[in-house]
């Protein structure tokens, strides 16, 4: 029942209808009783939350198992894993990125059941950001939040713009995930060049 329900109210978000849709909607679409789906769920939050949650969980295997595989001696490198994990997961779960990136519908800050999934991801990126600051890859008073806020803006809006078809116009001849991925591969080499640079210039 869960999968179909979820399914249904994915479905009927994705049609953008004029109202809301309601459990009895959902359970209709669904193809499930109304007064059992009812039972399981008690709003349509907490379908909402479930599949937020479902997500998240998604996003954190995924980056942990693909930041594993990065160098550990290299902290810049696993950081990067972490933004094409990301990508990855965009592209396999596109219903729950949009999802997660609605903040009328999920409300990823007040749910603590949410919140510490998003608390775990940051606390790694800060970690390997200041571990990076410890091997010299990048300043030392480089602003950590301003880093990740310039990441998650980077990799949301190429997710988006990927998954929305818009990508074709910059990279033809590539698919939107094979555009995505080179973007922000290119900007890591980017960052990683630049701050050579600097090191050099101040030594």
């Amino acid at each position: 029942m869960h999968d179909s329900v979820s399914q249904a109210l994915l479905e009927l978000i994705a049609e953008h209808r004029p109202s809301f849709p309601d459990l009895g909607q959902i359970a209709d679409r669904a193809g499930q009783d109304e007064q059992a789906v009812r039972e399981v769920f008690g709003s349509v939050q907490d379908i909402l939350d479930t599949l937020a949650e479902q997500g998240l969980i998604k996003l954190f295997d995924n980056c942990l198992r693909t930041v594993t595989r990065a160098p550990h001696d290299d902290p810049v490198a696993q950081f990067g894993a972490l933004g094409s994990a990301y990508l990855d997961w965009a592209f396999e779960n596109p219903d729950q990125f949009r999802l997660l990136q609605h903040a009328k519908l999920v409300d990823l800050e007040g749910n603590e059941r949410l919140a510490r999934y998003i608390r775990s991801m940051h606390d790694l990126m800060i970690r390997l950001l200041n571990a990076a600051k410890e091997k010299g890859q990048i300043p030392d008073d480089a602003d950590n939040t301003a880093i990740l806020i310039a990441g998650r803006c980077l990799l949301f809006g190429l997710a988006r713009m990927a998954l929305d078809g818009n990508m074709t116009e910059w990279h033809a001849g590539l698919t939107g995930y094979q555009a995505a991925h080179r973007v922000f591969e290119n900007y890591m080499e980017t960052m990683a060049v630049a701050n050579v640079r600097l090191t050099a210039r101040s030594a």
